[in-house]
């Protein structure tokens, strides 16, 4: 008999071990950090009739049916200064594979958040009005110390 709870609490807490790792890392795989790269400004400004904005990101291959393959930018988040989630932005124009896609903001200021291969980058962006803003969110990196 004591042999039989021991196996059974072993077992329980075998599973809850098993359970809480599963929790902490979805998929097996440690979360990515999130890096700030700090206020980018304006971005690169043109004039424009409306304010808007154009956010560049990693490539990846879109299929498009019978069509070839186009390259596209990742998605992105538009978040408020507090980091709530605005838009979230697929990047790419799901008929033309246009890309990036251009997205229409109010002036202000605004996080713009990337998944990134090894981090999550964020960086803090104004829209001016009647500007449009450019982001290539694949040449933020953190200066050498």
């Amino acid at each position: 008999m004591k042999k039989r709870i021991g196996t059974v609490l072993w077992a329980s807490g075998l599973a809850g071990l098993l359970a809480m790792s599963s929790c902490a890392f979805p998929y097996g795989r440690a979360p990515k950090p999130v890096v700030s790269y700090g206020d980018v400004g304006t971005g690169n400004v043109a004039e424009s009739q409306k304010s808007e904005l154009l956010v560049f990101t990693r490539k990846t291959l879109l299929s498009m049916g019978d069509n070839p393959s186009v390259e596209v930018n990742e998605p992105y988040e538009v978040c408020d200064q507090g980091g709530g989630v605005l838009l979230k932005v697929r990047n790419c124009d799901p008929v033309t594979g246009q890309s990036p896609t251009p997205v229409s903001l109010s002036p202000g200021k605004y996080l713009l958040r990337y998944e990134d291969v090894a981090e999550i980058k964020e960086c803090t962006l104004t829209v001016e009005p009647r500007r449009s803003s450019q982001v290539d969110m694949r040449l933020l990196h953190k200066p050498a110390n």
